[in-house]
């Protein structure tokens, strides 16, 4: 610093300094944001993105933990209006893939009494789906939401919409659970409409859960997505080509207007 040459200075010590030695700023009083209610879930149809995070919306209560995926889940997770003393955890910086499924398996020994959800896509779960081993031999009861629409959405946003390298093996998702443990008893669901899903929520459960939604039936299914998804995949794109890039050629990228009312 200057002409001076400090060693061995901890980044505790330096940001005590740092704050000691600065006044304090005035605490700026934020409004509060309102809170939205969420629309009234249509009973029939198949599933949107639009249904599916208005049946997360109101399925969330007080006190829970949520893990959000990269992608799609993080983008709808962050649109949630979270009820009181609830956890939201999620990582976008990095942009590590499978990142969700592990992290779930530490909040809930880390939380063992909370009630935790993991919101996730297929392709993401694909690459640590092996957790859930791990989470099943603790005898572990989170709820796993997983959205099937058949590939890499947040990358079909970017480039290469109809690509077959933004497609992933179709597994049979919620046959996993049965597959890693041969004794533990788990509740698993295959939705493909709105009705079907609001069933799953509104029934009692008390064990691992986990549901895959299928959003793949159609070509419209498969490319709806958030709108802010969406925007985002698209700034995305003109930061990394450019804006005259090969996201510029009509029918690369998911467009704005996929997006189911």
């Amino acid at each position: 610093m200057g002409a001076k040459n400090y060693q061995g200075v901890s980044i505790a010590d330096l940001m005590r300094t740092l704050l000691e030695s600065h006044p304090k700023a005035p605490k700026a009083k934020l409004p509060p944001i309102p809170l939205q209610e969420s629309a009234p879930l249509k009973s029939a149809g198949l599933l949107t993105q639009k249904a599916y995070w208005n049946a997360i919306q109101q399925f969330i209560r007080p006190g829970d933990v949520i893990i959000a995926e990269d992608g799609t889940s993080i983008i709808g997770a962050g649109l949630l209006h979270l009820p009181e003393n609830c956890t939201l955890i999620a990582q976008s910086v990095w942009g590590s893939i499978g990142y969700a499924t592990a992290a779930l398996l530490g909040t809930l020994l880390a939380a063992p009494n909370r009630r935790h959800l993991l919101l996730t896509g297929e392709g993401s779960f694909q690459l640590t789906a092996q957790e859930i081993s791990t989470i099943l031999r603790h005898d572990l009861k989170p709820f796993i939401f997983l959205i099937n629409n058949h590939g890499y959405t947040i990358e079909r946003t970017i480039l290469g919409k109809d690509a077959n390298y933004n497609d992933v093996a179709n597994w049979r998702y919620s046959e996993l659970p049965k597959v890693f443990s041969r004794d533990r008893i788990t509740e698993t669901f295959v939705v493909e409409t709105i009705e079907g899903l609001q069933k799953v929520l509104e029934a009692p459960h008390k064990g691992f859960v986990f549901i895959e939604s299928v959003m793949d039936k159609s070509v419209m299914d498969k490319d709806d997505s958030p709108l802010e998804l969406i925007l985002g995949g698209h700034a995305f794109a003109d930061t990394d080509y450019g804006p005259r890039g090969p996201q510029s050629v009509p029918g690369t990228q998911i467009e704005a207007d996929a997006v189911n009312p």
